[in-house]
């Protein structure tokens, strides 16, 4: 009598290996449904922040030199340009490679290289006074 007291046998059914699978396999399911629209609204998310520019870029300034990372460092520490974290984080989306200080016409900009999401490498320009992004190639 004791036998038939237990949940699964007073409603009529087994337990054993078929229950615990079938509860499994829900579970599993149920698990990862939530995260389904969370890894779509990411990737359309990164595509869309990589492929969005800002209305007032222009085309890539002209380079005439860039500097050594002597004189790199010398601007950064007098404060005449922003650091190169700055740069970095208004490049935008991908994993930046290198940040060099240039000059071109308008006065000075970092070149940072960086490796995108496709694995495409491209060149952002970013003013070092300002630190806004002015162009990418």
């Amino acid at each position: 009598m004791e036998r038939a007291t237990r949940p699964a046998e007073r409603h009529g059914r087994q337990e054993g290996r078929a229950f615990r699978t079938r509860s499994l396999a829900c579970w599993q399911k149920m698990a990862i449904m939530p995260i389904i629209p969370i890894l779509a609204m990411t990737t359309l998310s990164m595509t869309t922040l990589s492929v969005v520019r800002p209305a007032a870029e222009t085309a890539a300034p002209k380079i005439e030199a860039c500097l050594s990372d002597r004189d790199m460092r010398e601007e950064i520490e007098e404060h005449r340009v922003v650091q190169p974290i700055v740069a970095f984080r208004a490049a935008g989306t991908g994993e930046k490679i290198r940040a060099k200080l240039c000059k071109t016409e308008t006065g000075l900009v970092y070149l940072i290289t960086a490796l995108g999401h496709d694995g495409h490498v491209s060149r952002v320009f970013v003013d070092a006074v300002s630190g806004l992004r002015v162009g990418a190639r």
